[in-house]
């Protein structure tokens, strides 16, 4: 923004309202390049930090949730080709990727599991 480049999002902030996952996904159907560049780049972090578990952990499967991953399947596609890459061959062959499903309510779900299980 600074560059002088300009944004959807900016019309959304000028308002003093805050940037929702809805927002970011409509600025990116837009085509908004400052927006895409920032998706791009929170992919690129992300990602890293996936393919370094799976390369580590080597699980089955990576469930991903929150916000922009189940708002704005931009961000979800570019996130799991990315660590797809970044991760060694064999994990990254095998591995499968899912979206979460259980919403807000999955770390209530997850702790009452845990707690279950005796952890």
């Amino acid at each position: 923004m600074k560059k002088g480049r300009k944004s959807y999002i900016l019309d959304y902030l000028e308002t003093g309202k805050s940037i929702t996952s809805s927002m970011i996904q409509k600025s990116i159907e837009r085509e908004d390049e400052l927006v895409l560049q920032c998706v791009t780049e929170a992919s690129e972090y992300l990602s890293g930090g996936i393919a370094s578990i799976i390369n580590f952990v080597n699980p089955e499967l990576v469930i991903l949730g929150g916000g922009l991953i189940e708002a704005v399947d931009y961000f979800y596609q570019k996130t799991i080709k990315k660590a797809r890459a970044k991760s060694l061959p064999v994990p990254a062959e095998k591995i499968q990727f899912k979206k979460a499903m259980l919403g807000d309510y999955s770390g209530v779900i997850g702790a009452a599991f845990l707690q279950d299980r005796g952890f």
